[in-house]
């Protein structure tokens, strides 16, 4: 039986553990609010499995209030905590990147995400940021990969934790198009439909996303 490229590349797991230690520090040194929008999440993750419709709050992002809905009933620095946790998973898809591409070595790229400034800021916070910036690394691993499937669902599930984040769509239907797997394109749309299909139940509107957005 094959092992695990995480277990059987120590670099890979050593990279992907800094991360989470230098995320874990910062959740616990932070002091006061990454923004408004920052306590806007962790109280929409909190109440939200009380009130289900917070969950499809744009203000939110489902994917994020759904990823703090758990952690959130633990308290704000639990709801950071998984976040750190969240910048680790991001981490590892970045240090099997630097194996797959063979660019420097896996604690390198990890140390050039962190020297990002607006990355570390958020890195250990409850925003979208961790969320939409490890959909973005392991969309980037499943291209480099040519993993279709994976990363056409990644991309899918961008909008759900940064709705500007569809600005990829375009370079993954481009790279679905020329790998032929054109047909996995179709799943692109589907989590907006859906999200929008579940706010028009509640709220009888059938464009309702897009009237959300403006």
């Amino acid at each position: 039986m094959s092992r695990s490229p995480v277990l059987s590349d120590p670099g890979v797991l050593w990279a992907s553990l800094a991360a989470f230690l230098a995320s874990l520090v910062l959740a616990l040194v932070a002091r006061g609010l990454a923004g408004d929008e920052e306590a806007l999440h962790y109280l929409m993750g909190r109440y939200a499995p009380s009130q289900p419709e917070l969950f499809l709050r744009t203000s939110g992002r489902p994917l994020v209030t759904l990823a703090l809905a758990l952690p959130a009933q633990a308290g704000f620095l639990a709801a950071r905590l998984s976040a750190a946790l969240v910048t680790a998973l991001g981490a590892l898809a970045l240090a099997r990147l630097s194996r797959a591409t063979g660019w420097l070595t896996p604690l390198w790229f990890v140390a050039f995400l962190f020297l990002q400034p607006f990355f570390t800021a958020h890195a250990a916070t409850a925003m979208t940021e961790p969320y939409a910036a490890a959909l973005v690394a392991w969309g980037l691993l499943a291209f480099v990969e040519r993993r279709w499937l994976v990363l056409a669902v990644v991309a899918a599930l961008m909008p759900l934790a940064r709705m500007e984040s569809r600005a990829f769509w375009p370079f993954v239907l481009a790279a679905l198009i020329h790998a032929r797997a054109w047909r996995f394109a179709l799943l692109l749309p589907l989590p907006l439909l859906i999200w929008n299909l579940l706010g028009s139940l509640s709220n009888g509107d059938l464009l309702w996303l897009l009237h959300q957005s403006n």
